[in-house]
């Protein structure tokens, strides 16, 4: 079962543009949000976010995932 404390630091994170955006929206240290998406990463098996120090960027399956927590909290 996905953890939706996870899922929600997914949506924040990307609808922030990035970790250093989410961490000033939430609170949350950039290491907590980071560990968040990788645990959601590890568990779905798929790559959500291109990772660099200078990039951030959806993969396909990452914005089909974000697609959905629009719509999920949303509501």
């Amino acid at each position: 079962m996905i953890d939706l404390n996870s899922l929600h630091v997914f949506y924040v994170v990307v609808s922030a543009g990035g970790y250093s955006a989410a961490h000033r929206k939430t609170g949350q240290s950039r290491a907590t949000l980071s560990r968040h998406i990788i645990a959601l990463e590890e568990h779905l098996a798929v790559r959500l976010i291109e990772r660099s120090t200078r990039s951030f960027r959806l993969t396909e399956q990452g914005q089909i995932l974000y697609a959905h927590c629009q719509e999920l909290f949303a509501q």
